[in-house]
């Protein structure tokens, strides 16, 4: 980067004007903590389904969208995100799974 940056530099524009990311790892880092942080999957904000959206700040909902937008340009999918779906999903089927277990051994 130290190229791009010099280059930059000498047409004319300040360090400070100029932010690098590594995407789609960049956006998908902050979409995950946004999932974390109000355990909504991004596929729900996307979509409009989550009940409370209402409740989420206009301009928090922009910087989702926005993040996702770039996400998705970059080359991210769908499936490296959506965090709280595939723990619920790993969570059930480790449940389903010890229940199944269980019911084998009381036969």
């Amino acid at each position: 980067m130290d190229e791009i940056q010099e280059l930059l530099l000498g047409l004319g524009y300040e360090s400070d004007e100029v932010e690098f990311r590594n995407e789609p790892n960049q956006s998908k880092k902050e979409i995950l903590d946004l999932e974390r942080q109000f355990g909504i999957d991004t596929e729900k904000i996307i979509r409009g389904t989550y009940e409370s959206i209402s409740q989420l700040p206009s301009d928090l909902i922009k910087k989702w969208i926005s993040l996702y937008d770039s996400f998705n340009f970059f080359g991210g999918t769908d499936d490296e995100i959506n965090s709280n779906q595939r723990e619920f999903y790993i969570l059930n089927k480790k449940a389903a799974d010890s229940i199944t277990e269980s019911a084998a051994f009381l036969l």
